[in-house]
C-alpha cells in the first residue's frame, strides 16, 4: 500500500546510509530542497521523482517505494503473502495480466490484494504467464520452476489407472489450440462452481 510517509523515510534512511546530502541530492533530482518534509499523508510522490532519486542513489524503485526491503529491487514474500500477490507486485504487471487474461483490473487488482482467489482454470493460465509452476501460484511449493513437459501421450492410448472420463476429456481436447484447452478449463471450473452452489 502507497504510504507516502514512509517512503519519506526510505529516502531519507537511505540517503543518511549512503552518506548523501538531501540538499545536494534533491536538486540534482529536480526536487526542492525541503520536498521531503512538505510531503503530506494523502499525496503521492511523482514516479519521475522517485525514478530520480533511486536512480541517484543506485537502488530499485521498488525500494523507494516500500514494495521490497531489498535495495536491488528483489521482492521478498511476507509470511502472509501469497506467491500470486508477489508476482503482482511489481509496477505494471496488474495492466498486463489484465490484458493477456482478458479480465478486469479490478480483479487483478483483488487477486493482489488477497481479497479474491482467481479459480483454478486462471491460476493454470497465470502460471503460464509467469512462467512458473501451478504448485508455486498455488503456494503448495516454493520453487517457481514449471515442471517439465512430459512427453506427449497419444490421445487415443490410455496412461495407466486414468478413469474413462480422464480418457474422454484427453480425446475431446486432442488437436484444440491452448486457447480453446483453456476455454474447456474455465467451463469446468464453471460447472464445478455451479455445482458447488447448489444446497
Amino acid at each position: 500500500m502507497y504510504n507516502s510517509d514512509k517512503i519519506a523515510q526510505r529516502i531519507k534512511q537511505t540517503a543518511k546510509e549512503k552518506g548523501i546530502t538531501l540538499k545536494v541530492m534533491l536538486p540534482a533530482c529536480g526536487l526542492g530542497i525541503n520536498a521531503l518534509n512538505q510531503i503530506k499523508p494523502d499525496s503521492r510522490f511523482s514516479p519521475g521523482s522517485v525514478e530520480a532519486i533511486a536512480n541517484y542513489m543506485s537502488v530499485s524503485v521498488d525500494f523507494l517505494l516500500c514494495y521490497t526491503d531489498d535495495p536491488s529491487g528483489t521482492t521478498k514474500k511476507a509470511d502472509n503473502e501469497t506467491h500470486l500477490q508477489l508476482l503482482l507486485q511489481p509496477r505494471g504487471v496488474q495492466a498486463k495480466v489484465a490484458r493477456e487474461l482478458e479480465v478486469s483490473t479490478g480483479n487483478v487488482n483483488m487477486w493482489k490484494n488477497g481479497s479474491v482467489r482467481p479459480s483454478n482454470a486462471i491460476l493454470a493460465r497465470l502460471a503460464d504467464f509467469f512462467n512458473v509452476s501451478i504448485e508455486y501460484i498455488k503456494d503448495q511449493t516454493d520453487d517457481p520452476t514449471p515442471q517439465t513437459k512430459k512427453a506427449s501421450v497419444s490421445p487415443e492410448e490410455p496412461t495407466g489407472k486414468e478413469s474413462d472420463l480422464d480418457v474422454m476429456l484427453r480425446q475431446a481436447s486432442a488437436g484444440l489450440t491452448d486457447e480453446y484447452k483453456r476455454k474447456l478449463l474455465e467451463h469446468i471450473d464453471f460447472l464445478r462452481s455451479q455445482q458447488n452452489a447448489k444446497p
